[in-house]
């Protein structure tokens, strides 16, 4: 096993069984809820936004470990970041986990999340790391219907 595998297991692992900023926020200004059916994976996100910037962020749900473990990495990343870099952060790592980044694009900025990068070799739980992704960029535009990775 590569020190890389290690090291994303052990991450994964970490934040699976010590989620950080897990729990419902009382005043927020901004949620969403995710599902994906595939694994049965459900998040909820909620935010605090002020003067377009993520102040606060935390969530619930239950999942498999890469769920639950990619939802927590998120809102460590994404915690006191300015919108946009927000939205550039959940495009970069989509890109990532899809093998569709440019040849000039960086994944520097995504932090800790790029020990996720290796989840493009497995298909079937690229949605799992993606469903906390895709119900962040949904609970910035306030959007309050579930959303699903299908």
């Amino acid at each position: 096993m590569s020190e890389l595998n290690e090291i994303y297991q052990e991450l994964i692992i970490d934040h699976n069984r010590r989620p950080r900023n897990f729990g419902k926020m009382n005043n927020y200004t901004n949620y969403s809820k995710g599902y994906n059916p595939l694994c049965g994976d459900e998040v909820e996100f909620y935010l605090e936004i002020t003067n377009n910037k993520i102040n606060k962020i935390q969530f619930t749900g239950v999942g498999c470990a890469i769920s639950k473990g990619a939802s927590s990495l998120f809102t460590e990343t994404l915690k006191s970041k300015k919108i946009n870099d927000a939205q550039h952060i959940t495009n970069i790592f989509k890109k990532m986990v899809t093998n569709r980044l440019d040849s000039n694009e960086n994944i520097e900025d995504l932090g800790d999340l790029t020990f996720l990068s290796g989840i493009s070799a497995y298909p079937a739980r690229i949605k799992c790391a993606i469903l906390a992704c895709h119900t962040i960029e949904s609970a910035i535009r306030n959007d309050q219907s579930t959303i699903t990775t299908e």
